[in-house]
This record gives structure tokens, sequence and C-alpha cells, in this order.
């Protein structure tokens, strides 16, 4: 009859507090890594979404001139007197003027930019012999900000051609 001894101290197998304190620092060191680029990601994530907003505001607006009698897409919005569109955190247009000044996240100033000479609308197009104004096409320049960055304000130039609406 052979007896079991317990198994000694020497026979086991564990880790040293010195290892463990060793893992612990090596994955505390990659967790500060990966909490460092935080920040960045979430400033990228920030700028796609305003990208993606703004795009749906432009459309939203340039489908509007479209739609627009072209004689009078210049009276609607001149330098002197640009129109004023509203927009929430989604990009979706508010209407009601009660909640523009506190609901709105983004506004669109649109201008459509008058050509040399200040007559009509037009665009300039290139040819061989220089530059000439196109008077079937009218230039409609959008001005996007956001309410929580006012001196950042990004410019967006859309083309708009004579839709033959009276």
């Amino acid at each position: 009859m052979t007896s079991q001894r317990p198994p000694s101290a020497r026979n086991r197998q564990a880790f040293s507090l010195i290892e463990v304190t060793l893992a612990i620092g090596i994955v505390a060191f990659a967790f500060i890594g990966l909490f460092a680029l935080l920040p960045l990601g979430l400033t990228s994530l920030d700028a796609a979404i305003d990208a993606t907003i703004e795009s749906q505001i432009v459309q939203q607006i340039t489908t509007i001139a479209r739609q627009s009698s072209f004689n009078q897409l210049q009276t609607q919005a001149t330098d002197a007197t640009p129109m004023s569109y509203f927009f929430d955190n989604q990009g979706e247009q508010i209407i009601d003027t009660a909640r523009q000044q506190q609901d709105y996240v983004y506004t669109a100033a649109v201008t459509v930019v008058t050509p040399p000479g200040g007559q009509g609308v037009g665009a300039a197009v290139p040819s061989k012999t220089g530059e000439y104004y196109n008077p079937q096409i009218a230039v409609v320049r959008i001005v996007l900000n956001r309410r929580s960055s006012p001196a950042k304000k990004r410019v967006r130039i859309a083309y708009v051609a004579n839709n033959g609406i009276s």
C-alpha cells in the first residue's frame, strides 16, 4: 500500500507576486494608450456627424432653390438680405418661428451671387476667349454655422439651372 503525500510547496504551479504585479503593469500601460486615443476618436466622430448633417442641409436648401421660380431666385436672397434657415441636431428644418431661436443647432444663410454688373443672376463659365456669365445658371451661396462654434463657418456653393418655372 502506497500512501499519498500532499504536494509540497515546490511542486505547486502558481504565479509569484512579482509576476502578477508585472502583468498588471503591462495591462495598465496598454489601457493608458487606449484611453489617450479616446478624445481623438470622439473629435473625429463629431466632425463626421457635422459633415453629414451639413451635407443634408445643403441638399435641402439646393432642392428649395431648384423648386423656386428662377426669376425670383435673386430677389429672395441677396447679399444685403440673405435668407436664414434654422435646423435641429438631426438636420431637420425648424419651421416654427417660436422654436427657431431656442431649439436650433445649425443655421444657414443663403444668398444668390450677383455677377459683375449687378444685373440678374449668372454663373461664371470659362471659355477660350475668357470668362462669361451664363444667365441660365444661378450661383447659390450657403453659409453654414453651428450654434456651439459660431466662429467656424462653412461656405458651400450650389449651381441652380433655370428650371422654366416663372
